[in-house]
């Protein structure tokens, strides 16, 4: 579906089909569409990267601990080094508290990456970099661009494209006007959209989720 056909389907839903003016604008309902990817796309991982260069790919350079990942990442699923030769070290995700547990001096090692810590926004390797390395990332991202035009279409899969609606009838009926304010709609509304995407994680559990993600050897018979 497009940004157009998405308004038509909520003016549609929500019975504001008279233009005289709208109950809501299509500025709203575009800001809404907007945040219902973006929720869309987080609860439900809908966003798979692993080769945009910008997204995916950061230059670690000897000596720089701590880099800034790209602001629409929101989940490091994979991580790994290249060095100059073109060896490739696969990096254990992993968390301050569980470094200073295996290994109390890891921020003064100078070495090769083996770890990386995710925070809110950056990560660091676990040590101080022994030389230059690509460090390869695989994620999972919100929208890269929002949608402004009339003609421009959700990143996420269309099969997903008809349930945004129900978080823009969330928002919409929520908004505080006396005329349009509807708590039990927009309960109903913001329930619905759950049932297709989940619940929206907090921060405590995409941390959790960030770090000591267990690692597997597999037997071969």
């Amino acid at each position: 579906m497009t940004l157009a056909e998405l308004i038509a389907a909520f003016r549609t839903d929500a019975d504001d089909l008279v233009a005289n003016p709208y109950l809501w604008s299509d500025a709203e309902l575009t800001r809404w569409a907007n945040e219902a990817e973006q929720e869309a796309a987080l609860r439900a991982k809908l966003l798979f990267d692993a080769s945009t260069t910008a997204v995916c790919q950061i230059a670690v350079l000897a000596g720089t601990t701590s880099y800034a990942l790209h602001a629409k990442v929101h989940d490091v699923e994979h991580a790994r080094t290249i060095d100059s030769g073109g060896t490739v070290t696969r990096l254990t995700l992993t968390d301050r508290i569980e470094l200073e547990r295996v290994r109390p001096d890891w921020r003064y090692e100078t070495r090769e990456p083996r770890a990386l810590i995710r925070y809110d926004g950056r990560i660091e390797v676990d040590c101080i970099p022994d030389a230059d390395y690509t460090l390869k990332l695989e994620v999972y991202r919100l929208p890269l661009a929002d949608l402004a035009a009339n003609g421009d279409t959700p990143e996420i899969a269309a099969i997903h494209h008809r349930h945004l609606v129900k978080w823009m009838l969330h928002r919409a009926y929520e908004r505080p006007d006396s005329e349009t304010r509807d708590p039990e709609k927009s309960a109903r509304a913001e329930k619905d959209f759950t049932k297709v995407f989940g619940r929206r994680p907090d921060a405590d559990l995409r941390r959790a989720q960030q770090a000591n993600r267990p690692q597997f050897n597999k037997a071969i018979w």
